[in-house]
């Protein structure tokens, strides 16, 4: 596919319904990743609390709408050699089904992830965190990491500048829900965010999703008072 054919195919009314989660998850605030060496190879890492928080944003506690589940597990011998001497190790793969909702219903695939078997090195616990990352990574979540978007210096400083303003934004935005002393003024509060919801001002569907529960909470105990 040329990349013409790509953009006018994102561009459509389709694409642009097929790419809504993927938009709204795809960009990865930079003091949620940490840069690691592993040997000679650098790569980045995400929060996996992060990544938590935001799925749970969208769809609800872990194991309800999403999460993984029939987990298989299966050991393999291996021969390595290094110059010297040769020797056996194990690696563990783990498949499972990841589940999430789309428009109320039910969605899955399976999963396939592996990592080298150390004994008491929480091998198994790592396996699930990182195949659950693996999993929301194919829904979009942090994007630009996989992309190697975070190779440019550049790209997250504009990133992290973007994240700081709209850290601001929101936090103005909580402030004006919060002081709302009667229900017409929710109400503007409430317009207020489907505009910037609308034209995309506020991008961030997890952020989205807590200010309009913020507001319905308020919009409760402002009843309770009247």
């Amino acid at each position: 596919m040329s990349k013409d054919t790509e953009l006018a195919v994102e561009e459509s009314g389709e694409g642009q319904e097929n790419l809504r989660l993927w938009k709204s998850v795809d960009k990865t605030p930079p003091n949620m990743t940490k840069l690691v060496s592993y040997g000679k190879r650098k790569y980045t890492t995400i929060d996996p609390q992060w990544q938590l928080r935001v799925a749970t944003a969208l769809w609800g506690p872990y194991g309800d709408r999403w999460g993984m589940r029939n987990l298989e597990y299966r050991f393999i011998d291996i021969h390595d050699r290094d110059e010297k001497r040769t020797f056996m190790t194990s690696s563990v793969v783990l498949k499972a089904e990841f589940f999430y909702p789309v428009n109320g219903k039910e969605v899955s695939f399976e999963i396939l992830n592996d990592d080298k078997w150390t004994s008491g090195d929480d091998t198994l616990k790592k396996l699930i965190t990182n195949t659950r990352s693996k999993a929301l990574s194919m829904l979009g979540f942090s994007a630009d990491v996989f992309l190697g978007k975070f190779d440019d210096a550049n790209y997250v400083k504009t990133l992290t500048a973007l994240f700081e303003d709209q850290d601001a934004f929101v936090n103005g935005v909580v402030t004006k829900i919060m002081a709302a002393k009667d229900l017409a003024a929710l109400e503007r509060c409430n317009e207020r965010l489907e505009e910037i919801i609308g034209d995309r001002t506020l991008d961030d569907a997890a952020v989205a999703k807590e200010l309009t529960e913020l507001i319905i909470q308020r919009k409760r105990e402002l009843t309770a008072k009247s």
